[in-house]
């Protein structure tokens, strides 16, 4: 069936159609009639996806949200504003101001027949009366709440919508409300075992007199470098003293070549006497003869000098023998100050090893101690925010007109599937009871040639042939039934 034949079926069948189309149209009208009125109330709030917490930006925390986790934390949200937590939440606040739609124990006794749970019944009831839609490419969710009530679709769409401020502020508050008690143990473990590593340090240090140990440890290292060079020294003058003295018992006899009795002053002063007594004496001597008294006096003289020179000479080189005795006494003192002073020193250091490492553990609970409470004092001022990463950007309100049933999308849905049924039912009744419409159809069905076409009753127009004049047959214009078929 071409589209020409098409439009002929209908417009012959325009009747059926009509009837169609007035039964399907009642029936809507009909539908929207009696349909209850439903009332929509909308909300919306404003998510910060990046999270801004100012504790956060101080304690240097802060990150940049990334797109997947923005979207992440969207959806979150939303299966949060639609979840039984927040449902149930609203349900008691609805409870606690009387509100009629929190009290519907005869509408559930009648679906449910008493079974179940009645909160959980009126929270799946509203799950399915709520609507939570995202805005593209924002961070702004909106909310509604579809009921037959005018006035309680904005009651029940306000007690959602703090219901979920107040879950999301509870989600955030009681993490750090239950962290905040948890650092409060661990500081309170930490400041003891704090205490005890100071105490411990305060009584090594009594025990062992270490205080001030970096300086003190440098004092007594100078005081032992001090030592090591006077005992160095003094064992120089030691080894130069003892060479001395071995050379004085191998020159026993020639004391006075030694340079140490030949150069010292009173040999010196000796010498220069002897000298010039020897010189007088030779003088006299010659001039005056040997047996001369003053001659004999001068020679008595010689002679004292010489022995007061070898006595002396005796003296200082015995007087060595005594420097290097003194000298080896001296090394060996400052041989035992050494050792000693070393002693302490080792002594000292290692007191002061063993203090370093209690300071280190004094140091390292200190410093445990200070994060725990950081992070304590970040937690509590945590849990005591009142505020949460969601603003309002709308209240709900009372409806003016309702959302529901509409009208015009009703009807025009209504009208387009009687358009449709309307024309298949005049195809099928055309199927049914075909007819003759036009000549084509008697080409096209009959399969046959139309040999005349007569004008319509009351019409001056003479009849037209469609064959040559000398073939005349007799035709008539009108519906003729088709073989077979009911005329």
């Amino acid at each position: 069936m071409d589209w020409m034949r098409m439009c002929r079926v209908l417009i012959g069948r325009r009747r059926l159609m009509a009837a169609v189309v007035g039964v399907l149209l009642s029936a809507g009208v009909a539908l929207v009639l009696l349909l209850p009125n439903r009332y929509t109330a909308t909300a919306a709030v404003l998510v910060d996806l990046n999270q801004s917490d100012p504790l956060a930006a101080m304690s240097g925390n802060a990150a940049a949200a990334s797109p997947a986790s923005v979207t992440g934390a969207l959806s979150t949200q939303i299966d949060l504003l639609a979840s039984s937590r927040v449902l149930l939440r609203a349900l008691q606040s609805l409870r606690a101001a009387g509100d009629e739609l929190a009290d519907e124990r005869e509408l559930w006794l009648r679906s449910t027949g008493g079974q179940g749970d009645y909160d959980a019944w009126w929270v799946e009831r509203l799950r399915e009366d709520l609507v939570v839609k995202p805005t593209r490419e924002s961070g702004v969710i909106t909310l509604s709440v579809t009921v037959e009530d005018r006035a309680g679709a904005a009651r029940a769409a306000k007690a959602v919508l703090q219901a979920y401020l107040d879950t999301v502020l509870e989600l955030r508050v009681e993490p750090a409300r239950q962290y905040s008690r948890f650092f409060e143990e661990r500081a309170a473990a930490l400041r003891h075992k704090l205490a005890e590593a100071q105490a411990q340090l305060a009584d090594y240090q009594r025990r062992q007199g270490v205080v001030g140990t970096g300086e003190r440890l440098d004092m007594e290292n100078l005081r032992l470098l001090e030592l090591s060079s006077q005992l160095t020294a003094q064992q120089a003058a030691s080894v130069d003293s003892s060479e001395r003295e071995a050379q004085a018992r191998r020159q026993a006899g020639g004391a006075d070549r030694m340079r140490e009795v030949s150069t010292h002053p009173v040999i010196v002063g000796l010498a220069g006497q002897l000298a010039q007594q020897q010189a007088r004496l030779g003088e006299l001597g010659a001039r005056l003869g040997d047996n001369h008294p003053l001659v004999i006096e001068a020679q008595a003289a010689v002679a004292q000098l010489r022995s007061r020179l070898e006595s002396e000479s005796a003296r200082v080189a015995a007087g060595l023998g005594l420097a290097s005795r003194v000298d080896e006494g001296r090394v060996a003192q400052l041989r035992q100050a050494v050792q000693a002073q070393r002693e302490r020193v080792l002594r000292l250091k290692s007191g002061t090893d063993a203090a370093a490492v209690l300071e280190r553990e004094v140091q390292a609970a200190q410093r445990a101690y200070d994060a725990v409470l950081a992070q304590g004092a970040r937690a509590q001022l945590e849990s005591q925010a009142h505020q949460a990463h969601v603003a309002v950007l709308q209240q709900p309100t009372v409806p003016a007109r309702p959302s529901a049933p509409k009208v015009g999308t009703i009807l025009a849905v209504v009208a387009f599937f009687a358009l449709l049924l309307s024309a298949g039912a005049a195809l099928f009744a055309e199927q049914r009871d075909a007819r003759v419409r036009a000549a084509a159809d008697i080409r096209e069905t009959l399969r046959l040639p139309l040999l005349v076409s007569l004008p319509p009753l009351g019409s001056t127009k003479r009849a037209k042939s469609t064959r040559p004049p000398q073939a005349p047959t007799r035709s008539w214009r009108g519906t003729v039934p088709l073989p077979g078929l009911k005329a």
